[in-house]
């Protein structure tokens, strides 16, 4: 009898932690039409500050990246690029500075040397990333792409030089 009445006293205690661990699972969930809301809203701020500051340059509008992680845009008007990333599950602008950890515009400014000598571009005026302002990139799945604005005489006098993740690894937050 006593082992019966222990074993239903188990069952009990067994049925209550098993109901109230699925309350807890179902209380502490998304819906995914909650889920798809708040995507949908992050996506729809997104949306209208891209638009905003490609009506604001008369620019044409590219999506660089669109993945879970970030949504990139680059934007292009007659004479400068722009570039936009976001995180997609915020929807927070993320600057070039918030990628890196302290001191990544040294390493980061000899890439993009070595790269515009590797493009046989003699006439550059580029003088390094800015850390004071928002340096101007845009992200693609596996590149970081920094964007400079007239800094030579070729074509539009801008570039965008791709660095590539691998290569900055030591300082990437």
């Amino acid at each position: 009898m006593k082992k019966i009445l222990i074993g239903i006293s188990m069952l009990i205690a067994l049925n209550a932690f098993s109901f109230t661990l699925r309350e807890f699972y179902l209380s502490n969930t998304v819906s995914q039409e909650a889920f798809d809301q708040n995507a949908n809203a992050v996506n729809k701020k997104i949306w209208e500050e891209v638009e905003k500051k490609a009506k604001e340059v008369n620019g044409n509008l590219q999506v660089k990246a669109n993945n879970d992680y970030f949504k990139s845009f680059l934007i292009t008007s007659k004479d400068k690029y722009y570039g936009l990333t976001f995180d997609s599950k915020t929807g927070e602008k993320v600057n070039l500075k918030d990628l890196f950890v302290k001191g990544y515009a040294d390493p980061i400014n000899g890439i993009i040397k070595e790269r515009i000598a590797d493009l046989g571009i003699t006439d550059s005026k580029f003088n390094g990333i800015s850390t004071w302002f928002n340096q101007e990139y845009y992200l693609e799945d596996f590149t970081i792409n920094i964007l400079l604005n007239n800094v030579t005489s070729l074509a539009d006098k801008n570039l965008s030089i791709p660095i590539y993740p691998i290569e900055v690894r030591g300082i990437i937050k």
